[in-house]
């Protein structure tokens, strides 16, 4: 099995050279002038290279994963990326084959850094962290991160987070 991961390795490798050694000739050097031509031809040899081989993009360790989403409950959405928040809001994350969820908070003050909130490591009842919000005159953003066993993660977007003495309505 060893032997037959190698064989594939190389062939990727050589494979790669020999594009390489086309794509210096066709496009990259500088006495040639790109064309278009050029450019479809690399891209039918890359496609046909893939296909040949089965290649998937698998991410490795300390890698990330496509983004996940966070809910808050209860909140006031204003907008995707921003909440009004008051008492006890439940933040989840969804991400069915992760090890561990992180949540962190980041106040809008000059000079505040991010924290680490709370770390779900029971995924079993889903990824959550019970968050006591400020009563008063806070704003800042939440986010989270999803770990997976084979060191690659995944983040989700920041949303804004505000307490409602905070929250601005424009004039009529």
């Amino acid at each position: 099995m060893n032997f037959v991961r190698v064989l594939i390795v190389m062939v990727v490798v050589l494979a790669c050279l020999a594009l390489g050694f086309i794509i210096g000739k066709e496009a990259i050097s500088p006495a040639a002038t790109p064309t278009p031509d050029a450019a479809a031809t690399f891209q039918a040899r890359v496609a046909a290279t893939a296909t040949a081989l089965s290649l998937t993009a698998q991410p490795g360790p300390g890698q990330t994963r496509p983004s996940i989403g966070i809910t808050l409950y209860p909140a006031q959405v204003l907008d995707p990326t921003r909440m009004v928040v008051s008492g006890e809001v439940t933040v989840t994350g969804p991400a069915p084959d992760a090890v561990r969820m992180e949540f962190y908070l980041q106040p809008d003050e000059a000079g505040a850094l991010p924290g680490l909130m709370y770390a779900d490591v029971d995924g079993s009842d889903g990824w959550s962290w019970a968050w006591p919000t400020p009563e008063c005159c806070w704003r800042g953003r939440v986010w989270a991160v999803a770990y997976y066993a084979d060191g690659s993660r995944a983040y989700s977007n920041s949303i804004q987070v505000f307490t409602p003495d905070l929250l601005v309505t424009p004039a009529p």
